[in-house]
């Protein structure tokens, strides 16, 4: 009875080794193939402690890999590199916490190829890893079922529009991590709404009341989600009662209310007073009475010849006087800045990175600068508020030199020598760890290497020139 004992177990260990032997040289295979797709610089492996799993015997030469339980905490991305494969054994659903410890030590990696091994057809641990997958935006996951036949039963997530788990096939011919973010099928994205003209504002027409969304920033999202099947919704720029602030936003992308965190303001296509602007344009500024009588009509026609004799010879006049030297030069550097009486405006959200640099490039101007919304610098802009000078960021201070040169209000200039910081990146709010960042981040790329980002600027100013009148 003792000899039948041992012959069974025997009979039971080398069966077992048998089967780990076969699920290794598939799961080799399938290594060398996702390797062949896309190149894997780290091989990440998560399981329980004292549990065993295919991924024991495994050997893979010139792969370096990283074994870890569910307590190790490691920065995968910035200790090692993006360009890696995660091997993650579960059991059961108990076991599942491992995908919370690969989504904390993943942080910021959301196209990371995952395989995840389970020994057992339970439909709750699919639900669980599912559910998993949809709270933490994992893109790329598959499911390997083992068998005793030392095949395996393989589950192919689809992510889009809500994450589910599907039966499949690995063909060898078929590709094992296909690149899933070209089509998000329908999915929904949430955006608040930008508040930096000419780059993103929204425009609505006093005479239909038609409200239109304009600006480079816009036309990107708007033109991303129809490329990539994305429902995109945007967020209203006030909620009760209250305009969205730079923190609200932060919070709302926190939180994962939003995925992109954008602001505008509101501008109609009337920002100066009406008789202001008419002059402008150089239309008559008087108005009429429907009954007005013709003597009345008469009256006025012959001020307004005489008017136009005395606007004659006032503009000869002033065009003598601009002839002669001004004695007034304009501010060119820090040093003049700093000694003149302007204050000096700047956006409130460059605040904290200001008081960063100390003194290295704000000496002496400290005591000038007032931190104001941005909303509050264009309002001071429009009135040609001159008792400040502005930070404006060149895409602004484009659309504001447009401005001036198409109505001949040259009231603000752009001295060389106040430079305050030079090549700063231009990005987007984003939400960590969306599943559109990295299509938005390919559709950037491309949209910048065909150049139509210049274009769209261009427009973007001419439009914000127009708008604002």
């Amino acid at each position: 009875m003792l000899w039948f004992d041992i012959k069974r177990s025997l009979l039971l260990l080398l069966v077992a080794c048998s089967l780990l032997l076969a699920h290794e040289h598939k799961l080799n295979n399938i290594i060398r193939r996702v390797h062949k797709e896309q190149t894997v610089s780290t091989l990440l492996i998560m399981k329980q402690a004292n549990e065993s799993c295919p991924t024991d015997v495994l050997k893979l030469e010139n792969l370096p890999a990283l074994r870890l339980d569910a307590e190790a905490k490691v920065a995968v991305k910035w200790l090692y590199n993006s360009e890696a494969l995660a091997l993650v054994c579960l059991k059961d659903s108990s076991g599942a916490r491992l995908l919370d410890a690969l989504a904390s030590n993943t942080y910021r990696m959301r196209e990371l190829r995952i395989i995840i091994l389970i020994d057992t057809n339970s439909s709750q641990l699919l639900y669980a890893i599912r559910e998993y997958a949809n709270e933490y935006h994992f893109l790329r996951l598959l499911v390997l079922q083992t068998t005793a036949s030392g095949t395996f039963v393989v589950h192919r997530l689809q992510p889009f529009p809500q994450a589910i788990l599907e039966r499949s096939a690995l063909q060898l011919a078929g590709c094992i991590f296909p690149t899933v973010w070209r089509n998000f099928r329908g999915a929904t994205a949430l955006s608040t709404q930008h508040n930096s003209p000419p780059g993103s504002f929204n425009f609505t027409d006093r005479r239909t009341g038609k409200v239109s969304l304009r600006g480079n920033i816009n036309r990107l999202i708007i033109e991303f989600a129809s490329k990539y099947n994305i429902n995109l919704r945007f967020l209203p720029p006030v909620i009760d009662n209250k305009e969205l602030g730079s923190q609200d936003i932060w919070n709302m992308l926190s939180s994962g209310k939003v995925h992109f965190g954008m602001r505008f303001r509101f501008i109609n296509n009337a920002t100066l007073p009406p008789k202001v602007e008419h002059g402008l344009l150089g239309l008559s500024v008087f108005t009429t009475r429907s009954s007005s009588s013709l003597t009345l009509r008469q009256l006025v026609l012959v001020m307004s010849f005489y008017s136009l004799i005395f606007v004659a010879l006032f503009n000869a006049n002033l065009s003598a006087l601009l002839t002669k030297r001004i004695k007034y030069t304009h501010i060119k550097n820090f040093e003049e800045l700093a000694q003149s009486k302007l204050t000096l405006a700047f956006n409130d959200r460059l605040q904290p990175f200001v008081e960063s640099l100390g003194d290295n490039l704000t000496a002496g101007l400290d005591s000038k600068i007032v931190y104001m919304d941005f909303n509050r610098q264009l309002d001071f802009i429009h009135a040609c508020n001159t008792s400040n000078a502005y930070e404006l960021f060149d895409e602004t201070w484009n659309a504001v030199d447009h401005f001036q040169k198409n109505y001949n209000l040259l009231v603000f200039c752009k001295p060389a020598g106040l430079l305050f910081i030079g090549a700063y990146p231009f990005g987007l709010v984003r939400k960590h760890n969306s599943v559109f960042n990295l299509a938005l981040d390919e559709r950037i790329h491309r949209i910048n290497d065909n150049g139509l980002n210049i274009h769209w600027m261009q427009d973007s100013i001419i439009d914000y020139t127009l708008l604002s009148v």
